[in-house]
């Protein structure tokens, strides 16, 4: 999770709003452009640092307030942060965005006044109540150059902008209430620094989300939650991942709700202690409308391989191993710390194999080349394992096996025939766990993608599909009776009456390919 140190901004673009400029007569070198920023005291701030932008090359530069920085002749933009020292607020200094154009030509200067800022104002018309934390976060931006911004985190009226009518610039906010049994997260972008940047919004014209943070997947000390929001069509990225807070930070499981203004939003959560994180960023934001009420569930049960299939490009066979053991019923991205082994095999014979672990692991690729058409057997299996931290008692989907067989032409480059297998058990509770003897429901989709390698995916017609489950960690297997209903299938597992029940399908298509996946300890028995 990006974090904002409590006390400083941070200062990755340049802006201002307010500013006065000389310059000496244009001449075609040794031009230098000197910032001086004044805090809110009055006091000039030397060594404020500030990005100037070239408006006609893009190229960016750091500057120190009270320095001059030499420049080629031309014009450009300035965004900075001017802090003051401000003895009795809550983080002991205040914070000003500023932002400016300037035309550099000669030694020309530029000055930002954090005395002409305005508070940046976020309110609700119905108060939240007593016992809140709140916390604003808020961003000059040059959107038309990329990622421009500068960044400001502070307590509500020690955070300021200087007013700037240009489009060039923009500015986001985003305003939390953090309570212990519900937060309020208000957010929004604006075109420009604005003279009154004052945003009133109405209790009955949020959206409401109820999040749940399950137990079993990682069982680790604190599961800490944040909501982001991730705005369409932003340019710059000005309004998206703005931070105000963990609104919660405690163990799993616990349920916790949050009240939002309408747009797009990404909930994640992050883990302190062993085993890692259990949930992250979803990778697809979820578009909260006024009034209307929103679930979303971290940490579920029958983790298992993800969304990467093996692929076949210029007579190399090629398999990302990095999400053999995640959570795939929420497309959170988020993955277990692992080892795990690789062998690809033709008639029996080895052809390369691979052990390997996640943790400290950038390149969690499998390849290799093959030189002839023909069947191919790509065997995987994956461990949950963190180097010094034994897995905690208790954990689930403790192993993974996903094996294919397929059939394969080096000049062809194309996804192999095969598929994934998301489980979705039904009806546990918030540890993962089913009743003793119970009958647990399980969807089963099957999936197939490209995975971002934009491959062909071919078509493919399922001969069976095989799906079973075992009470002793996968020592045996009982089939279980599936119904189908478009890609999904529904199968009712006989839950034994303690322990684990650890899930498996094999697949096979109407020209032999085969995948054959397993999930050792999928869910618990309470």
């Amino acid at each position: 999770m990006r974090r904002i140190p409590l006390t400083l901004a941070v200062t990755t673009a340049l802006l201002p709003l307010v500013y006065s400029l000389s310059a000496a007569p244009a001449m075609a070198a040794g031009s230098s452009l000197t910032i001086t920023t004044i805090g809110r005291n009055g006091k000039a701030v030397t060594g404020n640092q500030a990005t100037v932008v070239n408006l006609s090359s893009s190229q960016s530069f750091t500057a120190q307030s009270g320095h001059a920085l030499s420049l080629p002749s031309g014009r450009y933009a300035v965004i900075t942060d001017i802090e003051t020292t401000a003895p009795g607020t809550e983080w002991g200094m205040t914070d000003t965005l500023g932002t400016a154009l300037v035309n550099v030509s000669g030694g020309s200067r530029v000055t930002l006044d954090a005395r002409q800022g305005k508070a940046v104002k976020v309110s609700l018309n119905t108060p939240a109540g007593g016992g809140f934390q709140t916390r604003i976060d808020a961003r000059a931006c040059l959107p038309g150059y990329g990622a421009v911004n500068v960044e400001a985190y502070n307590s509500p009226g020690e955070l300021f902008e200087i007013p700037d009518s240009s489009r060039d610039f923009s500015m986001s906010w985003i305003q939390s209430w953090l309570g212990s049994n519900s937060d309020y997260l208000l957010s929004g972008v604006a075109p420009t620094l604005p003279s009154n940047p004052s945003y009133a919004y109405s209790r009955a014209k949020l959206a409401y989300e109820y999040i749940r943070v399950d137990k079993g997947e990682d069982l680790t000390n604190n599961a800490a939650l944040t909501l982001q929001p991730e705005p369409a069509n932003d340019p710059g990225l000005c309004g998206t991942d703005l931070w105000a807070g963990e609104f919660q930070n405690q163990s799993a499981p616990y349920g916790t709700e949050v009240y939002t203004s309408p747009g797009q939003w990404i909930a994640r959560t992050d883990v302190t202690g062993n085993g890692g994180d259990i949930g992250g960023g979803f990778t697809q934001p979820l578009t909260m409308q006024a009034g209307k009420t929103y679930y979303q569930t971290f940490g579920r049960a029958a983790w298992g391989p993800v969304n990467e299939l093996p692929t076949v490009s210029y007579g190399r066979i090629d398999l990302y191993l990095g999400d053999l053991i995640g959570d795939v019923n929420e497309g959170t991205g988020e993955t277990a710390d692992f080892k795990y082994w690789a062998s690809l095999h033709r008639s029996g014979k080895v052809l390369k194999s691979v052990a390997q672990q996640t943790y400290g692991n950038d390149n969690s690729e499998f390849d290799a080349s093959i030189g002839s058409a023909g069947w191919y057997d790509l065997n995987t299996a994956a461990e949950r394992y963190r180097p010094g931290q034994p897995v905690p008692a208790g954990t689930l989907s403790t192993s993974v096996f996903l094996n294919f067989h397929f059939y394969a032409r080096p000049n062809e480059s194309q996804v192999t025939q095969s598929f994934l297998t998301h489980f979705t058990p039904m009806g546990l509770n918030s540890a993962n766990q089913a009743a003793p003897g119970a009958s647990t429901p399980v969807s089963i989709t099957l999936f197939r993608s490209s995975g971002g390698s934009g491959l062909s995916v071919p078509s493919e017609t399922i001969k069976s599909l095989t799906v079973m489950e075992s009470a002793n960690g996968g020592k045996t297997w009982k089939a279980v009776a599936a119904k189908r209903s478009g890609n999904t299938w529904s199968a009712n597992v006989t839950d034994p009456a303690s322990g684990y029940v650890s899930l498996r399908t094999v697949i096979v298509d109407t020209a032999g390919n085969s995948t054959d996946e397993q999930i050792d300890n999928a869910y618990g028995i309470s």
